[in-house]
């Protein structure tokens, strides 16, 4: 398995966190898109990003990042660790990747049985 890249969101923007950040821990998550356009793909990604949003909004992650990918270009746009997606996907492309950054130390980080709903709702996959 591929190492985890984490993702914080400060001031309106998604980025990696310093070396000095608090103990952080990551959930990769994917979905398979088959039968879908590009228009329902980011319709669900943006559902799946306002839920999302929301657990940032109140605490429970230090950042997410949700990125669509359709083709090989996309994977490498996005910075996706194709070995990670393409070994669980059969090859790769189209799918929704899905990152989840928390802190370990908060008393608000979500469980592992939010995490799980979400997952099943949104059809996710959990990769690492």
């Amino acid at each position: 398995m591929s190492h985890l890249v984490f993702w914080i969101h400060e001031n309106g923007k998604t980025r990696m966190p310093p070396m000095s950040s608090p103990r952080l821990d990551a959930r990769v998550y994917a979905k398979r898109l088959t039968g879908v356009d590009r228009a329902d793909a980011m319709a669900l990604s943006q559902r799946l990003e306002d839920r999302l949003r929301s657990w940032y909004a109140d605490g429970r992650l230090a950042g997410f990042r949700v990125r669509v990918a359709f083709d090989a270009d996309d994977v490498e746009y996005h910075a996706l660790d194709p070995d990670v997606y393409e070994e669980f996907l059969d090859g790769g492309p189209p799918f929704i990747a899905v990152n989840l950054t928390y802190d370990l130390d908060s008393p608000r980080r979500p469980d592992e049985s939010e995490m799980a709903a979400v997952a099943r709702e949104f059809g996710l996959e959990l990769l690492a």
